[in-house]
């Protein structure tokens, strides 16, 4: 079967360990783009922090904040935002705790304590705009939380609420989202738009949060340097982004016709 998509994961697939987009990747989409493959991305990251990529590559379809929300063309196709009494809940309990949490809507994106350590390390590593300084919540839609503070104490929030994921990302910072929210939902919803099942998909990963999304996938591709956890669910393991791994990938078995058959079976 010949594929009809493909999703890329960010850090550390599309982007290098000091977060450079390698010209080869940019050769990659193109190649893809001109053998009339549907090309998106999923994402832990919210549009905010997503959105220089996808313009760099032309990209207009995207799995955020690990599958919290999922855009074609500007347009919502599927969303899982967070309760907005559990928003309510944990901003006193950050305050509480003195911690900091970022808050990630569709057009918005806010931190409550923009000199918090743990915010600050995480931020510099990510090489991203900062978020405007929280105000007031009034219910807005939020996808994905942000949560910073010391790893022997983030068991208060992972106890306290049940109904929510937590996904470390970077030391003392976690990734919360509503339960049962990861990248395959999203993904699922922007291939039925497209008319397209599983099979036809190839999705690249590297990472805990990308594990549904490269078993699901005709061909889950995982990237080299990354979580063992990752790996092992892949169909195939390829090198780093800045081995130039993805253009190679693409140019000797995607961007060919036909395109190399592949089966979990190989």
């Amino acid at each position: 079967m010949r594929f009809r998509a493909v999703f890329f994961d960010v850090d550390g697939t599309l982007l290098t360990r000091d977060m450079r987009l390698p010209e080869s990747v940019k050769w990659a989409v193109n190649r893809l783009r001109e053998q009339g493959v549907a090309v998106g991305i999923a994402t832990g990251r919210s549009y905010a922090h997503t959105e220089a990529v996808m313009k760099q590559l032309g990209i207009d379809m995207a799995v955020l904040n690990n599958g919290g929300l999922a855009l074609r063309q500007g347009r919502i196709l599927a969303h899982r935002p967070i309760h907005p009494e559990r928003i309510l809940r944990i901003l006193g309990d950050v305050e509480d705790a003195d911690h900091a949490l970022v808050l990630h809507g569709k057009e918005f994106t806010v931190v409550n304590k923009p000199e918090d350590a743990y915010f600050l390390r995480a931020y510099h590593h990510l090489r991203v705009p900062f978020p405007s300084l929280f105000r007031n919540y009034q219910g807005e839609p939020v996808y994905q939380i942000n949560l910073f503070c010391p790893e022997d104490e983030v068991c208060r929030y992972t106890e306290a609420y049940p109904d929510l994921t937590f996904r470390r990302w970077f030391p003392g910072s976690y990734d919360v989202n509503a339960a049962g929210v990861h990248k395959a939902e999203g993904i699922a919803a922007l291939i039925g738009e497209l008319g397209m099942s599983w099979d036809e998909v190839v999705t690249f990963g590297d990472a805990d949060n990308d594990i549904q999304m490269l078993r699901a996938a005709g061909l889950g591709v995982a990237m080299g340097g990354g979580l063992p956890a990752a790996q092992e669910v892949a169909d195939v393991v390829i090198g780093r982004p800045e081995e130039d791994a993805i253009w190679n990938f693409v140019r000797s078995n995607l961007a060919q016709e036909p395109a190399k058959a592949w089966s979990r079976a190989e």
